[in-house]
């Protein structure tokens, strides 16, 4: 909407006029949103600003294959224009460098969890004595979170654990997606064992999780997924894939199960594992609730973006 970013771009300039900040911190995600980005950092630094380029997008990597040599080298010059570069893992901080610009300064702060999802750790709620075989995936609906490859999977679930049921938590991810899915699911004939409840937040989504034993993300591209730690953070034992930075936290059958993006077969095999195993189930949890609080706390997180948001205002 080309209305809607020259208001932004006006309202950004007025602010800056005006309130003249010290810092300016930008989110980075991928495509048209990274030319606005680009933009407002920009802008940022004519006015005086530090300013901080905040990468979260899962995809980033795939964009940056695809674009032009032109293309890169203004994403390059867009990063290198700002004070700091904050990538959310060691595997994002070494994709920056390596195939971005080598002289970018890039920090590393990671995504916390939720203040409620800590308080709900701190107080030992955890997932591991559900009652019900609830499978649950929270997220964008579509094919990049492979949701599709969790409903080919499902036949394979259903046939050892006939008392599972698969919880869907998310809107659609594009126009389209939603419709592809129901027809896959009356294909399946799928639709008395799965449900979709939409967007959860809050309390309500805290709850959710508590009531699920197994959490999956078989996604094709991640940075680090905020629903994957608050899955961890209750004790949920996980099944997803090596994208991203995930496999930074999550260690193949020590805390959970990595399967390649698209392997049904392996995505069954692992759901129905984790459904039959007990003593698995809760070895996964207690691990993951120990890394999750070791190093996903919400202080913990602010500490570390309070020396970023310094040593960018002083420029050292």
């Amino acid at each position: 909407n080309i209305n809607y970013l020259v208001r932004q771009i006006v309202q950004f300039i007025v602010v800056n006029a005006r309130e003249k900040p010290g810092l300016i911190h930008v989110q980075v995600t991928s495509g048209l949103a990274f030319w606005k980005t680009g933009i407002f950092i920009l802008l940022g630094k004519i006015f005086g600003a530090g300013t901080v380029a905040h990468l979260h997008g899962g995809m980033f990597d795939k964009y940056y294959a695809a674009c032009r040599p032109r293309t890169k080298k203004w994403i390059g010059r867009v990063f290198a224009s700002s004070d700091i570069v904050i990538a959310l893992s060691e595997k994002w901080r070494q994709f920056l460098l390596a195939e971005v610009r080598s002289d970018l300064r890039v920090e590393i702060a990671s995504n916390p969890v939720d203040r409620l999802f800590a308080k709900a750790l701190e107080a030992g709620r955890s997932t591991v004595d559900a009652s019900k075989k609830d499978i649950l995936f929270l997220g964008s609906l579509g094919k990049r979170k492979g949701v599709f490859d969790i409903l080919q999977a499902a036949p394979a679930i259903f046939e050892k654990h006939p008392d599972a049921r698969i919880v869907f938590a998310g809107a659609e991810e594009s126009r389209g997606e939603k419709q592809r899915i129901d027809e896959l699911c009356r294909e399946k004939q799928l639709d008395e064992k799965v449900a979709f409840i939409g967007v959860v937040t809050g309390e309500e989504k805290v709850n959710l999780f508590q009531s699920a034993m197994i959490y999956v993300l078989p996604s094709y591209g991640e940075n680090l997924p905020f629903s994957l730690l608050e899955a961890m953070s209750l004790g949920l034992p996980v099944v997803t894939t090596p994208v991203g930075a995930i496999p930074e936290i999550v260690k193949d059958g020590e805390n959970g199960f990595l399967v390649e993006p698209g392997d049904v077969y392996a995505l069954a095999s692992s759901v129905n594992r984790l459904l039959s195993d007990e003593p698995l189930r809760r070895a996964m949890s207690d691990a993951n609730r120990a890394r999750i609080k070791a190093d996903f706390m919400p202080d913990d997180s602010m500490k570390q973006m309070d020396k970023i948001y310094s040593r960018a205002l002083q420029g050292t």
